[in-house]
């Protein structure tokens, strides 16, 4: 069975869709899928690093940075026009998928259409901003509802945490991982590109804190971070506290399951901190986490603060969770409560009921 993964990844795109979609591809292909990425050649993107990691990666050429005249909100992030890139991922078809798998706000019911002529189409979406033509939609945000998506497709509706891509790994530590009662250990993740270098933001005005309790700083950046050698210069300047800066882990679920709190994006690793039940204080870095740290926030198991606010809120804000053993713990509690690390099973398991 062929499956196809459409989906793209640069500096102004983020990682987040190529990962997501990696943690779902990984499980295809253990049962028994052949899996293979169609990404375009943008500024930033991660294409040699996903057929690093055993993936099968055909290149589509970076495009003419056209906009259709109907465009998506996002649609400057497809480089092309929806012809345009219908036309260039046909050119390097070798064989017809059974089934495409779309990530990519850019894209809508025209270029699903155009696929689902010979193959399924399945959708990977947070926004609910567009019409979608698929028999599959996946959106995994917290608070999503069928019902956010009724007007917009006739597509069976996967909606919510129950459905969260999550790697093995964070299952794994899911179960080594403890209801965190004070904060000695902080990560810092900003996703796979922080362009803003917010990490830098967060990691200054920490080191710069008088948080007594601390004992270490780890500052995790991701694969296209490009400020990794500002990261360490501040790192070499602190004498207090253990610090470490790395780039590009494969353990993440280690990273978080060790650390008492995260100062992180609200982007998809939200999950992955909550399945871990680690507390979070959310910095929203682009329009497509808005709802997930609205709701994360509501329901508990967050924090938020603007990027604005990091430098004069955030020791105040660690001081606080510091100093309120209850409420921290109920954080952890919360976050743990939300994700039962099943999400990945029962989305495959939706694939492979449209061959059944």
């Amino acid at each position: 069975m062929q499956i196809a993964i459409r989906a793209d990844s640069s500096k102004i795109i983020g990682t987040g869709h190529i990962m997501r979609c990696m943690t779902l591809a990984h499980a295809l292909k253990n049962e028994g899928y052949f899996v293979t990425f169609y990404s375009r050649a943008h500024e930033g993107n991660l294409n040699n690093w996903l057929a690093n990691q055993g993936m099968d990666v055909r290149i589509i050429p970076a495009g003419s940075n056209s906009i259709d005249q109907y465009s998506t909100a996002h649609g400057s992030w497809l480089g092309a026009t929806q012809a345009e890139d219908i036309q260039a991922t046909l050119n390097i078809i070798n064989t017809v998928p059974d089934l495409w798998i779309v990530d990519h706000y850019g894209l809508d019911h025209v270029w699903h259409k155009a696929m689902a002529t010979r193959s399924q189409v399945m959708v990977i979406d947070d926004l609910a901003d567009r019409r979608y033509d698929a028999c599959l939609l996946l959106d995994q945000n917290l608070g999503r509802k069928e019902s956010d998506y009724a007007q917009l497709t006739n597509a069976k509706i996967l909606a919510g945490v129950d459905y969260t891509l999550l790697r093995p790994e964070f299952i794994e530590q899911r179960q080594k991982a403890s209801i965190r009662q004070g904060i000695k250990n902080i990560v810092i993740s900003m996703g796979g590109v922080d362009l803003q270098n917010v990490s830098g933001i967060a990691f200054r005005t920490l080191l710069n804190s008088h948080l007594h309790e601390l004992e270490s700083i780890t500052v995790v950046l991701g694969h296209a971070n490009p400020h990794r050698a500002d990261m360490q210069l501040l790192a070499s300047q602190a004498t207090h506290i253990q610090v470490e800066v790395v780039q590009g882990v494969s353990n993440m679920a280690e990273y978080f399951a060790r650390a008492d709190l995260c100062i992180g994006a609200a982007g998809a690793t939200s999950w992955e901190r909550c399945a871990v039940g680690l507390p979070t204080v959310l910095v929203q870095l682009a329009a497509n986490q808005q709802i997930a740290a609205q709701q994360l926030t509501k329901v508990g198991a967050a924090l938020s603060l603007d990027i604005g606010q990091l430098e004069s809120h955030l020791e105040p804000v660690v001081k606080e969770l510091a100093n309120n053993s209850d409420k921290l713990m109920g954080m952890s509690r919360l976050a743990f409560s939300l994700i039962d690390a099943e999400g990945t099973t029962r989305v495959v398991k939706e694939i492979k009921s449209l061959f059944a």
